[in-house]
């Protein structure tokens, strides 16, 4: 099966990469007027240039080889949202302006194992939405904390619902005490006692006081938390 890349683009480059352009007009009546450009990978070597994203949207189908496949650079890329696992050294690698990655919880498991990677993304990265979070694993959000050191934002979006986000919270609260996280957004269940007094429940169980300046609330499934 060949590899697929799919580049998302909130507009168009202006610049024709291989005869694709043609592709791009049978598939507008499907994509409401969001261009998609498609790459299909065989064993050839491919370079591109690539400078006028705003937003990319990054879909890899069979993807262990495509890191050595590509060669890109992404100078105008803000936010990379990532679907599947995959590595993305050379992605990162060319967006030197990257501060937002979307990336599921087994994709975020895979990227914490690669050194190389984990060291662009700490320098880069300053919002992080982890989707498909799985339990409580208070020891990859250990992780996450040690290499996401300038986050400003954190979203956990949780797969089950049902599961009670309290320790998940108050790992986060741990973690990220002494680092310069303003917002911090997690969905799931919480338990009575927290509910009953939000905040108080946040002072009598994380390093943070009544003097204090934060807010926190819980709606429709979701903690958010700012400070």
């Amino acid at each position: 099966m060949s590899h697929i890349l799919l580049f998302r683009m909130t507009k168009p480059t202006g610049r024709e990469i291989f005869s694709l352009t043609k592709y791009l007009k049978k598939l507008s009546p499907f994509t409401s007027g969001i261009d998609f450009i498609v790459f299909y990978l065989f064993s050839h070597r491919i370079v591109c240039r690539i400078e006028s994203f705003i937003c990319l949207f990054l879909y890899i189908v069979a993807a262990a080889p495509l890191a050595q496949s590509i060669v890109i650079k992404l100078p105008r890329l803000k936010r990379l949202a990532v679907s599947g696992i995959c590595t993305l050294f050379c992605f990162v690698k060319a967006a030197p302006n990257l501060d937002y990655l979307e990336v599921s919880f087994d994709c975020l498991k895979n990227l914490l194992d690669d050194e190389l990677t984990c060291h662009l993304l700490q320098q880069r990265i300053a919002r992080l939405d982890i989707y498909d979070w799985l339990g409580i694993d208070v020891d990859l959000l250990k992780n996450v904390s040690r290499v996401f050191t300038n986050l400003r934002q954190l979203i956990v979006g949780s797969k089950d619902l049902d599961t009670i986000i309290d320790p998940t919270i108050l790992a986060a609260i741990a973690h990220w005490h002494d680092k310069p996280l303003y917002w911090f957004f997690i969905n799931g269940s919480l338990s009575d006692q927290a509910k009953t007094d939000l905040r108080q429940w946040l002072i009598d169980h994380t390093h943070l006081t009544s003097d204090d300046s934060f807010a926190a609330e819980y709606n429709d499934n979701w903690f958010i938390l700012w400070k």
